[in-house]
């Protein structure tokens, strides 16, 4: 009886031995399968994002720094006869037009380059750089021509207007059409997907199973 125990024992050993390495690389296969599956559900996807809320609050300040400026400027401005405090202030609206004016040209195409796309900051810098002047000296222009018959209406309120115009319509169209980057975001697998993959463990004792997520 013995005997006929260690060769069933034996038969089933030749008979099991052969097959494990196809099982085993089977499992492998079917493992790396759900390893694929499992890396394509978790792929990053890109997304467009909108990050002109900081260059729209960073026009409004420099506009209406540079919008105070001139005012105070224009108010204090004299040629002679300047009281030193009409000096002081005039210089101090001077210096809220550079500062706004360099707010403005600078702001918006900083906070491009950092979102990484280099071409809309230069874009942005030369547009705010050149459209408000040339709108100025069109302005100009155009009001010297109008007045040609002798009237008097050479004031800076219309260029002034055309300026101030011109930067604000620049600003809207930057902050709220142009300020639109992409970003890649991890993309979490879904909660009812189900993973599976054989497993074989070959030792003293052989088996046979399966495992995965779901």
């Amino acid at each position: 009886m013995r005997k006929l125990t260690c060769a069933a024992s034996i038969a089933l050993g030749a008979a099991i031995g052969p097959a494990l390495p196809g099982v085993a690389a089977a499992a492998g296969d079917t493992t790396a399968t759900a390893a694929q599956i499992d890396a394509a559900g978790d792929t990053a996807t890109t997304h467009d994002v909108w990050y002109g809320g900081p260059m729209l609050g960073m026009d409004a300040a420099t506009i209406g720094l540079t919008a105070g400026g001139i005012g105070v400027f224009a108010s204090n401005l004299c040629i002679f006869g300047c009281t030193l405090e009409q000096d002081r202030t005039a210089k101090i609206g001077a210096v809220m037009v550079l500062a706004g004016g360099a707010g403005y040209v600078l702001g918006a195409p900083i906070d491009h380059w950092v979102h990484g796309r280099t071409a809309a900051g230069f874009g942005s810098l030369a547009l705010r750089a050149m459209v408000p002047f040339v709108a100025v000296l069109s302005a100009s222009a155009l009001q010297t021509v109008a007045c040609g018959d002798g009237h008097d209406c050479s004031g800076p309120a219309v260029p002034l207007i055309a300026g101030g115009t011109s930067m604000v319509g620049i600003a809207l169209a930057d902050d709220i059409l142009f300020a639109h980057g992409s970003e890649k975001q991890a993309a979490e697998p879904s909660s009812t997907s189900l993973r599976l993959a054989p497993t074989v463990s070959v030792g003293k004792i052989t088996s046979i199973g399966v495992g995965g997520a779901f």
